[in-house]
């Protein structure tokens, strides 16, 4: 059964905080829904065995890439953004080793669109895991961004947001990835508590391209 190799520091949240200052055990649930999946799939679909999940407590840069992927998740119970901070480097020879061709044969589009279909593939297990416990969501197509406009994200983000950052790497990739949640519905979140230890199923994988 693969497990993830996670890393934490004595805080879980890097930016912003709930009142008192930590995740409510329901959005640590949340929290470590995504970002084990998010390791998991870079782990189980790659078979990258020494990969580490590392979260990031109060990173002194927002700039983690030259690029950023984003989508977006929404329900009556929360608002979420998953970003997938990345350098075509940095993940270049992982989507050689996926795409079974060289590194200097991959095009730059071609990396974006993996990591556009990467989120997709996150988000959307994580969509039908909440659903499955009575937490509808709404998903966006994945876009592509610049890195560098996460600093101007930081300045607006709301109060009522908690956000926090982590890091997937190994000598074959590094990812830096922004989960951002808003609570609309603070009494659904119990929801989230049969979520505790869980990260989406491989019967949600899905082929690239």
């Amino acid at each position: 059964m693969f497990e993830s190799k996670l890393l934490r520091p004595q805080s879980a949240n890097a930016a912003h905080a709930l009142p008192d200052q930590t995740w409510s055990r329901e959005l640590q649930a949340l929290l470590e829904l995504f970002s084990k999946s998010t390791h998991r799939r870079l782990v189980h679909d790659y078979d990258v065995s020494d990969t580490l999940l590392v979260f990031l407590d109060n990173p002194n840069r927002y700039v983690f890439g030259h690029h950023m992927a984003l989508i977006f998740l929404a329900g009556p119970c929360f608002r979420l953004i998953l970003k997938a901070h990345y350098s075509v480097k940095g993940v270049e020879q992982l989507v050689a080793r996926t795409l079974k061709r060289q590194p200097d044969k991959i095009e730059e589009k071609t990396i974006h669109d993996f990591m556009r279909e990467f989120l997709n593939l996150v988000a959307g297990g994580c969509k039908t895991m909440l659903g499955e416990i009575g937490i509808p969501m709404g998903l966006s197509l994945p876009l592509v961004s610049r890195g560098f406009d996460e600093i101007y994200y930081r300045r607006k983000v709301r109060d009522s947001a908690v956000l926090t950052d982590w890091e997937v790497h190994s000598e074959l990739f590094k990812v830096t990835f922004t989960l951002v949640c808003e609570v609309i519905e603070w009494k659904e979140l119990e929801k989230l508590n049969v979520l505790i230890g869980k990260s989406e199923s491989p019967q949600y994988d899905v082929e690239f391209f």
